[in-house]
């Protein structure tokens, strides 16, 4: 049978799917398989075999542990799957398909599905907020900047540094596990505000950054520190700080007690730049709907990309790099701003790469041809897939000029910088080779 299979995949293209794998439930008696059938079919692990008619079924572990989590009863019940990856097949008349998890990205909670012909995977618990889209006016910031929120609402960051920047009754969510540590900015937060530190199995970090007072909403790049270049925008829609308030209270359920804090860290501010838009917007609550990928994909004429760094490493694939590739490939501009990493491969195909160093950068967003990505998340494998994040898009052409104008300022600041080196060099190479003529010649 094994021998039969194995050659079966290498002649026969899929034509039954399986659909979700869940092998490593938080509750071991819970794992299932979901599966598609267009005719007779046969399931297997290489141990044993399973039957079923055209349709789709599950098949658990435990039929009474799955009917008490799901509310109805598998087809089938007596699979036993690794929880470090093993190779299942789905066998139908002239097509075999195979999946092992090992080859995505291995962890308790982990549900496998099947999402565009291919295999993506999400936590068990994820929330499953859709995005919401409002008609506002508003105002952009361009920081280094100056910024302080009045009044009374709630405010979640991945950590706190400017602590003066609210003037009001805040209550607060933070991230219980920040790179480096809680700074003692936050433990000051609990003088007067009431303070939530969040942790969780199913998300890796909670990174959001978002302000609701009111109808007002504000959304940003930023720690609470104003010093690098990042945005802040601010808003006001019933819609979406409705969403906003209800993401904040859905996230307080992964309470935890923090366990150190780390030394203050002096603040500093700027000032910043200020632009005026009007426009359709639409919120995006992250991992669970990412719009970074079809937000490249739909860049026809620029596409200028603003971030610390970026990252292709990925789980299943590279597919930020593939897409912006594919966009270069397409005829569009592509310009890429960092303050660091190795990028100047991307040259090779056409991408212009710069860095710059003053200001550094924090803030991640993205321009199109008449629209504005800003996220909260880092471009790489974590911030895309695995991090609470938000990200809001604005379309307003006119906004989107204006912030493409300031990104090619930054853009060619990093070229003169770059240039100024390469004089220097070239001056000093000079000196150098004029002190040896003029040797030669006395000797």
């Amino acid at each position: 049978m094994r021998i039969f299979i194995l050659l079966a995949l290498l002649l026969y293209p899929a034509s039954a799917e399986i659909l979700e794998v869940y092998p490593n439930p938080f509750n071991e008696e819970e794992e299932y398989v979901k599966i598609l059938c267009n005719s007779n079919c046969t399931f297997t692990d290489f141990e044993k075999e399973m039957k079923f008619e055209k349709g789709i079924h599950y098949i658990a572990k435990n039929s009474t542990a799955f009917k008490n989590k799901f509310g109805f009863y598998p087809d089938a019940e007596g699979i036993s799957l690794s929880n470090n990856g093993e190779l299942i097949a789905l066998i139908e008349e002239n097509s075999v398909e195979y999946f092992n998890w090992a080859w995505i990205y291995l962890d308790e909670g982990v549900i496998y599905f099947k999402e565009r012909g291919k295999w993506d995977f999400r936590y068990e618990g994820w929330s499953s907020f859709e995005p919401i889209e409002d008609e506002v006016s508003g105002r952009l910031i361009l920081c280094p900047c100056d910024y302080r929120l009045k009044g009374e609402g709630i405010v979640y960051a991945y950590t706190i540094y400017d602590t003066e920047s609210f003037e009001g009754n805040f209550t607060f969510a933070v991230d219980s596990t920040p790179v480096g540590g809680i700074p003692l900015n936050v433990k000051m937060l609990e003088e007067n505000s009431k303070v939530y530190y969040l942790k969780s199995k199913v998300y890796r970090n909670f990174h959001a950054k978002f302000a609701v007072v009111g109808n007002k909403v504000v959304i940003t790049t930023e720690n609470w520190k104003w010093d690098k270049r990042g945005i802040v925008v601010e808003f006001n829609s019933e819609k979406i700080s409705e969403a906003l308030k209800e993401l904040f209270y859905n996230d307080l359920k992964y309470s935890a007690q923090p366990k150190s804090f780390k030394n203050y860290v002096k603040v500093e501010r700027g000032k910043g730049k200020s632009f005026d838009f009007s426009g359709k917007v639409a919120l995006y609550v992250m991992p669970e709907n990412n719009p970074v990928f079809d937000f490249i994909r739909s860049a026809k004429k620029r596409l200028y990309v603003t971030a610390p760094t970026l990252d292709f490493e990925y789980f299943n694939g590279t597919p930020l790099l593939d897409e912006i590739l594919n966009a270069s490939k397409r005829g569009v501009d592509v310009k890429i701003l960092v303050s660091y990493g190795d990028l100047e491969f991307l040259e090779e195909y056409g991408i212009e790469v710069e860095k710059l160093k003053n200001p550094k950068i924090h803030g991640k967003y993205l321009i199109s041809d008449s629209s504005v990505l800003i996220t909260s998340a880092n471009l790489n494998k974590y911030g895309l897939k695995l991090n609470r994040e938000i990200a809001l898009k604005i379309e307003d052409e006119k906004l989107a000029d204006k912030l493409a104008e300031e990104f090619l300022r930054d853009f060619k600041k990093g070229f003169d910088e770059r240039e100024y080196l390469y004089l220097l060099l070239s001056s000093v190479g000079f000196f150098v080779a004029a002190l040896i003529f003029l040797k030669r010649q006395q000797s």
